[in-house]
Order: C-alpha cells, then structure tokens, then sequence
C-alpha cells in the first residue's frame, strides 16, 4: 500500500499557488523538511497532519490518501505467485517465503 501524502501536498501547495519556502514558514520547518515530504523521502511529522488538512481545507483522510488500487493490486498477484507455488509448482518452501515475504511488507 502506498501512502500519497507526498503527492498531495506538492499538488494542494500548487493549488494555492504557495512555494515550499512558504508553506514551510507556515509550519515552522525547513524548505528541505517539505521537498523531501513531496518527493515522498520523508512524511510530516504526525502532529501535522491535522494542522497541514486543516491548511488546506481536506480531510487527513484526503491528504494521506491510500493508493487502494495498487495494493489490491499487490495482493492479487502475491497470492496468484502463492497459490501458483504451492498448488501447481509443489514448491512449499517458495509458497511459504512469498507468504512471509508478503506479512513483512
């Protein structure tokens, strides 16, 4: 599951037609602290989140926004290479290192 909290904020701070440096003074953190959130190297600090939706008028809901399709996604293919491994291939110890592999995502 991807989280898109970094391709929100850049598209929302375009919107309101704000630069980094701005919405950084806003927030009292570094220009670099919002380019690395918006190049998805780093996330707001979790006491921002409320601050930063408020900010720009959208839920926390709206602003971290869950890509649900590419995890369903995932999901489908990581257990198609499961069952694949197990039923047709007999390869328990493949089928039971893609399961694991799959939990620690």
């Amino acid at each position: 599951m991807r989280i898109l909290i970094g391709e929100n904020i850049k598209r929302l701070r375009k919107e309101k037609k704000i630069t980094q440096e701005t919405l950084a003074d806003y927030f009292n953190v570094s220009t670099a602290a919002v380019s690395k959130w918006e190049n998805n190297e780093t996330y707001p600090d979790i006491t921002l989140l409320f601050p930063l939706a408020n900010f720009f008028k959208v839920s926390i809901d709206e602003l971290m926004r869950y890509d649900y399709m590419t995890f369903e996604n995932e999901l489908k293919k990581v257990k198609s290479e499961i069952h694949n491994a197990w039923y047709f291939d007999n390869d328990w110890q493949k089928a039971y290192l893609l399961a694991k592999n799959a939990r620690n995502k």
